[in-house]
């Protein structure tokens, strides 16, 4: 609630013009941060640790179907028993976006 009429206050200043306010509620802002040792940009720390991971699982998983294995053909499920070609029906992406 604090943030919020900070953030609302800012907002009307700067929709009015008026910089030296909205620069003053800015530093409302920022001390409100501070005291509850709260960071903004902590909250990309996560993301920016996990992107490697799935970027080498995405790549990996890609190079892997792309690769001629013969587990890979035979070892699939119900209608996707090739595991190197693409679901014709798109089950499992509607099955995948159903379920988040």
């Amino acid at each position: 609630p604090e943030m919020e009429k900070i953030t609302k206050a800012m907002r009307e200043h700067q929709a009015a013009g008026n910089t030296v306010a909205g620069a003053v509620e800015s530093q409302k802002l920022q001390a409100l941060f501070n005291r509850y040792n709260c960071n903004p940009v902590k909250a990309l720390l996560l993301p920016f640790v996990q992107m490697p991971i799935f970027i080498s699982f995405f790549l990996g998983l890609r190079r892997m179907a792309a690769a001629p294995i013969e587990s890979m053909k035979d070892g699939g499920l119900f209608w996707f028993a090739d595991l190197t070609s693409s679901d014709p029906y798109f089950v499992l992406p509607f099955l995948a976006s159903g379920t988040m």
